[in-house]
């Protein structure tokens, strides 16, 4: 601590009496007055005298000392402000100009602005860093050897240092700047104390190429390791030759993990071979891929059979369903007499569940109900009992058996909380409860669904239900608030090197990182423009953090929350600004103005159509954006339209939207109509509006209805994004 900040007893004093004895003589001095003598005599003098005139002068002496000091701190700081501040323009200049250098491929001149940033600057470590890029670019691995090394020193950023370390081991190995013995134990280091890391995977198989003959048995484990995290990885191949070549003892679970490697990396053979060392009723699905994938299809055939009929503890539901719908594909039989053999036949399987929910969908109504009751029922932990009980819910609903629906959706509650189903029934109960006129109880079930569902179409059905002006208003024709993905950087990026990186859009080195973040890889791929995998990897992300399962036996309701994690999804969290990004939107706004449609709505479509991929083309041809087939691009311009054209993303988009107002207005103004028919097509939904069994004068009861699940689930697609869009980009348009 200073001197002049020491409040002790003798300068606290000393400061005093100075104090008074300056304004004193000053008052002296001033004084015109023939009293002055006699004011000196009552004040000046007395002071003097009472206390000793030398001490005064000694504080006097200590207080300039003390003044000065101050002045050189403050000179000092003021300084080091000024140089700091030019060093870190100079530095934030010459960084951008590096970065702009680099992503011209211009190496050399990147490398030399790196090179100008001091060690005061905060983006020294990161201008080390580009500087080791640089040389290793230009092909100098010397310098680029000796870059990370003077990186190493100086960093302890969690996502650089792993990275760092790294590539000094590789380089060092390349350079034989080490031994054998140096490099094992620089790898064995990141191993140990990155063990998160894709670094710590990739460590693991070098330390067993180094081990090699040495440690056969250690060199396995590493192997497998590897081939366990990263199974079609760089070193794959190797780890799996060299795993043959070690010759050492492989367990079951060895030869499983060896045996699925070579499945992801299509060498069908040598994985057959490797499972026929396991065990059957862990693999049998696989096994028949690798059939398939070597086109024996009667062997195939018979592996799905044998494997359908096993007996076991947890059978994995979702194998077995992928395996009937390839059984049906291999034989000639008709599916449902297909089916209708296998239920007959493999009573109290593994597969029965299966089998009796695939017969159900192919069945007339009161037979599927059947056997939807048997599921249910008789295979309440089954994959398809939630739906089940759906199902006869809906059935009962459809006849006003009220009392039965508000039994079954007690059950649902009870049992399938955490389901894709749950909003579905909890939305519907609403409805039962309003049938009874018990609107109090109806409207508590409508906020339930908002608050436990609200990312789901049902959420969107309850507001309108409770006539929320943003639901009950299906067209909201405010434009899109313009957005930039940068802004939830600050969120995304805790680590401050990684937000330098994010604000200077070098996403080409945080993808270099190989950080451990689904939310920053989802960043890298929307800034590399890489919508649909961005969208993907975010929201199964966002699945995991509401600890739901991804199943995608439907595919509307992909967010499925549970009791313990109500209301954890919030409209502002930015993770939902990854899943629905806005792209585009000058000239959505633009058009849907023109046309006199809803921007959010449109916006909507194109995330679920395409996922804004510009160059998206279904097997059936539908192209661009907004997936518009040719005939219905050719019929609403009137002429003769190029693919070129289609596959541009202005002209996609105009087209798209004058389409969307023609059905629109072909429909009366109605909107869910109109969505439909953009998929299915004017006709169906003209004939489903026709036909007794599904019209309704309730357009929610409608959508049930609709005997297409693609197009009942992408109606519901639609809205449940076009709700979440409007939460989050116009949240005040309540």
């Amino acid at each position: 601590m200073l001197p002049f900040l020491k409040l002790n007893s003798y300068y606290f004093k000393g400061y005093i009496y100075i104090f008074f004895y300056y304004h004193i003589v000053n008052i002296l001095n001033k004084s015109k007055s023939n009293n002055i003598q006699t004011f000196q005599q009552k004040y000046s003098y007395n002071l003097i005298y009472n206390y000793n005139i030398k001490y005064i002068k000694i504080m006097s002496i200590r207080n300039l000392k003390i003044l000065l000091s101050i002045l050189v701190l403050l000179l000092i700081i003021v300084f080091g402000a000024l140089y700091k501040l030019k060093s870190d323009n100079k530095a934030n200049r010459m960084y951008k100009q590096g970065i702009n250098f680099y992503n011209d491929k211009n190496y050399s001149d990147a490398y030399y602005n790196f090179k100008q940033i001091k060690r005061v600057s905060n983006l020294y470590e990161l201008s080390l860093l580009k500087q080791f890029q640089c040389a290793n670019n230009l092909q100098d691995k010397k310098t680029a050897l000796i870059k990370l090394r003077e990186l190493i020193k100086v960093t302890k950023d969690k996502n650089i240092r792993p990275y760092a370390l790294y590539y000094e081991a590789i380089f060092s190995e390349e350079l034989n700047a080490n031994n054998k013995n140096q490099l094992y134990k620089k790898y064995k280091y990141i191993y140990e104390n990155y063990p998160e890391n894709d670094f710590a995977v990739a460590s693991a198989y070098k330390m067993a190429q180094i081990l090699g003959n040495k440690n056969k048995a250690l060199a396995k484990e590493k192997y497998i390791e590897y081939l366990k995290y990263a199974p079609t990885g760089k070193f794959a191949k190797n780890a799996l030759d060299n795993l043959i070549l070690n010759k050492t003892f492989l367990t079951s679970q060895d030869y499983e993990i060896i045996a699925l490697s070579y499945l992801y990396n299509n060498d069908f053979q040598n994985s057959l071979n490797m499972y026929k060392n396991t065990n059957f009723e862990n693999n049998w699905y696989n096994i028949s891929k690798c059939y398939r994938g070597l086109k024996n299809y009667q062997a195939e055939k018979n592996t799905i059979l044998k494997g359908l009929q096993l007996k076991t503890i947890n059978p994995d539901e979702k194998n077995i369903n992928a395996a009937i719908d390839r059984l049906i594909n291999l034989t000639n039989a008709n599916k449902v007499q297909l089916l209708q053999e296998l239920y007959t036949n493999f009573k109290n399987t593994d597969s029965y569940a299966t089998i009796a929910y695939n017969l159900a969908e192919n069945s007339n109504s009161i037979r599927a109900i059947k056997l939807y009751e048997l599921v249910m029922n008789e295979y309440p932990n089954s994959i398809w009992a939630s739906n089940s009980l759906w199902e006869v819910f809906w059935y009962n609903y459809k006849l006003s058996r009220y009392k039965v629906c508000e039994s079954l959706a007690k059950k649902h509650s009870t049992l399938y909380a955490n389901s894709q189903d749950a909003p579905r029934i909890a939305y519907w109960q609403g409805k039962v409860l309003l049938k009874e006129k018990r609107n109090q109880q109806a409207k508590e079930a409508f906020y339930n669904v908002i608050n436990k569902y609200p990312l789901s179409y049902y959420s969107f059905l309850s507001a309108r239900q409770l006539k929320m002006s943003k639901a009950k208003k299906m067209i909201v024709k405010k434009p899109i608030t313009s957005y930039n993905i940068n802004s939830i950087n600050k969120y995304l990026f805790k680590d401050k090197l990684l937000l330098k990186l994010a604000e200077y859009n070098d996403y080409e080195t945080i993808d270099e990182l190989k950080i451990q973040d689904e939310y920053i890889k989802a960043w890298v791929l929307n800034k590399e423009e890489i919508y649909p995998k961005s969208i993907t990897t975010a929201k199964n992300e966002l699945n995991k953090k509401i600890n739901s399962t991804t199943d995608d036996i439907y595919e509307e309701e992909k967010l499925k929350p549970n009791k313990q994690t109500e209301n954890k999804i919030k409209f502002s969290d930015f993770e939902l600004k990854l899943m629905y990004p806005v792209l585009y939107e000058d000239k959505i706004n633009e058009l849907t103005k023109q046309y006199k449609q809803s921007p959010y709505l449109f916006l909507s479509l194109i995330r679920e159509e395409s996922h804004f991929d510009k160059n998206a083309k279904s097997s059936a041809g539908a192209t661009g954006l907004t997936q518009l087939m040719k005939d219905t691009a050719n019929y609403i311009e009137k002429r003769n339209v190029p693919e070129e054209t289609l596959l541009n993303p202005e002209e996609n988009i105009r087209i798209g939207i004058k389409y969307f107002a023609y059905l629109v207005d072909k429909f009366n103004k109605n909107e869910f109509l109109a969505i439909l028919s953009y998929n299915a097509g004017p006709r169906n939904v003209e004939k489903w509006m026709n036909n007794p069994l599904l019209q309704s004068n309730e357009i929610d009861v409608f959508v049930e209805n609709v005997p297409f699940l693609e197009t009942k689930n992408y109606i519901k697609k639609i809205l449940s994004s076009y709700w979440i869009y409007l939460n989050i980009y116009s949240p005040k348009n309540k």
